[in-house]
């Protein structure tokens, strides 16, 4: 069993439906959860992802996500101590966008085998317990 992190935008793209993306993300969801897979992602996702729903006042799509991720498919893992340490050490060695280091620091945090992103600029990204970092087209996972 392995433990896959989902950034952030892999959900949005799948709830949104999104063209090139959407339907990509929800096999490899399906399949990772068939193998028995742990699909995790931070509490921040669950903000990320919402954003949309409370701008838009879409009170039916701010359910769906919101069952989504209470639904205990996905382990939402919580902000601690040992987060904000990594990602302290994550932002003063690079450039990464404050978002994506809390991210990086969650998964390392949590010893993340597979960190999926379809963000090119973390895939250079060496991130301490974290197994791999990996995009949607990776033919290893």
């Amino acid at each position: 069993m392995r433990r896959i992190y989902f950034d952030s935008m892999l959900f949005i793209y799948w709830i949104e439906s999104h063209p090139v993306y959407g339907a990509k993300v929800e096999r490899l969801y399906e399949r990772f959860r068939r193998q028995g897979d742990e699909i995790c992602t931070s509490v921040l996702t669950i903000g990320e992802v919402l954003v949309i729903p409370v701008r838009e006042q879409n009170l039916r799509l701010k359910l769906f996500v919101e069952t989504f991720f209470d639904a205990g498919t996905v382990s939402v893992l919580l902000i601690d101590r040992d987060v904000v340490e990594r990602f302290a050490t994550i932002r003063a060695a690079t450039k990464i966008a404050l978002a994506d280091a809390l991210h990086l620091a969650c998964a390392g945090s949590h010893q993340a085998d597979v960190f999926l992103t379809n963000d090119k600029n973390l895939l250079r990204q060496n991130v301490a317990d974290i197994g791999g970092i990996c995009d949607l087209d990776d033919k290893t996972l």
